[in-house]
């Protein structure tokens, strides 16, 4: 599903038209980006949860060279389903 579809979707369940439906999911998506990047999980009850997660540094292959690298630390997003959402999906 793309952005415009998720608008579509929106647009048939709300009142919205279809520009404010971008516009809320811009938004949307501008504040989740301000919350990881101060370091804040997003919570969204009946959903799940966006959780931002550190990876521990690592070695790698570079298969074409035959070298070894070492992937430094980095932090992810990572998302965990509600249990409903679980049972929606099976």
């Amino acid at each position: 599903m793309t952005k415009n579809d998720l608008a579509d979707e929106l647009v048939s369940n709300t009142r919205l038209t279809k520009s404010q439906s971008i516009e809320a999911i811009e938004g949307l998506m501008k504040a989740a980006k301000g919350a990881f990047k101060h370091g804040e999980n997003i919570y969204l009850r009946g959903f799940g949860t966006f959780r931002i997660e550190k990876r521990a540094s690592k070695k790698a292959r570079i298969i074409s060279r035959g070298t070894s690298v070492t992937v430094p630390e980095r932090k992810v997003v990572k998302f965990i389903p509600c249990n409903e959402l679980k049972e929606q999906v099976k």
